[in-house]
């Protein structure tokens, strides 16, 4: 009987640590503001990862967040109509961790 509970009290154990294993948070986040040269949000600014399909647009306030982003390095491309197009190079997206890029 004890081995029974033993052997039990294991399976739940492994069950319990393959959940955490599969369900883990294995993306990044990228968030800021986009502001101009007075320190103004600029509205409705596109802030796109170069080479991927993930991106995002400013809110009223400058704001933007870009969700499940698989980790490693990105150039990051900010464009908004009459302000020049702003390229920032080797931005870090790691795991389960939330980037800032004003």
């Amino acid at each position: 009987m004890n081995r029974i509970k033993i052997l039990f009290g294991w399976m739940v154990l492994m069950l319990f640590s393959l959940h955490f294993t599969l369900f883990a948070d294995v993306r990044g986040k990228l968030t800021g503001r986009i502001l101009d040269q007075n320190k103004k949000p600029i509205v409705g600014a596109n802030v796109l990862l170069v080479g991927t399909t993930l991106g995002a647009a400013t809110d009223f306030e400058g704001y933007y967040v870009i969700l499940n982003i698989p980790p490693g390095i990105y150039d990051v491309r900010i464009s908004s109509i009459g302000y020049k197009t702003k390229i920032v190079k080797g931005v870090r997206i790691s795991a389960g961790q939330t980037t800032f890029l004003n």
